[in-house]
């Protein structure tokens, strides 16, 4: 995921002239923000109650439940050195270089 998401950042940056892309994440997912941090974006705050999450409960039954939304930026000097970082890792640990 990691790689697909760098691509395509790459690409918005470069070909589409993108000056600035932003991420929301789902709080409690904790997948997609090691994604954001991985090819470099920077964490900018919280929206609060900003998504109704459709969730499973334990006892099978679904509900709609608010969620908070991480809000993540990349700007193009913010890939400087990440593919080389993921290469290195194979993208499979952890970014420890992030704000």
């Amino acid at each position: 995921a990691s790689e697909a998401a760098l691509a395509t950042a790459q690409w918005l940056f470069r070909d589409q002239k993108f000056e600035r892309i932003e991420l929301r994440t789902a709080a409690d997912n904790t997948a997609s923000q090691q994604v954001a941090q991985k090819i470099g974006c920077i964490s900018e705050g919280v929206l609060r109650n900003a998504c109704i999450a459709h969730t499973r409960t334990e006892d099978g039954r679904w509900v709609d439940l608010r969620t908070d939304f991480i809000i993540w930026s990349l700007l193009p000097e913010d890939l400087d050195g990440v593919g080389d970082q993921l290469a290195d890792t194979g993208g499979f640990t952890s970014f420890s270089d992030w704000n």
